[in-house]
């Protein structure tokens, strides 16, 4: 059997992670932490009630947290939501807790065209 690490956000075979963290600190490679408002673990869903910029707030800032206390900075985020409107708030909340870039992506945008017919 395989041990594992885990926090709430993050679960990973412990020979993966030991593998993948290695060879990414031998080659100094950044890497997107994503939270998506369509996956946002079960406990978040549970308090939150539906996708909130709190809850993708929260979300992110475990995956963060979980690479600051690794001493690892070389990192950027994506908050990714269908709501425009949620995107940009959550990444309004999160430009004010972390200095590392944001990686700017809308899962879908707009509403329905219009004209059609």
């Amino acid at each position: 059997m395989t041990a594992c690490v885990s926090t709430p956000a993050i679960s990973v075979t412990k020979n993966v992670f030991v593998w993948w963290w290695t060879a990414r600190a031998t080659k100094n490679i950044p890497i997107r932490i994503g939270v998506n408002a369509g996956s946002l673990e079960k406990d978040l869903q549970e308090k939150y009630g539906e996708p909130t910029p709190q809850a993708l707030l929260e979300s992110a800032m475990r995956h963060v947290d979980h690479l600051d206390r690794l001493n690892f900075d070389q990192f950027k985020v994506s908050v990714k939501a269908s709501d425009v409107f949620l995107a940009v708030e959550s990444y309004r909340l999160l430009a004010k807790q972390i200095d590392q870039p944001l990686h700017l992506g809308i899962t879908e945008a707009g509403g329905a065209r219009s004209g059609g017919g």
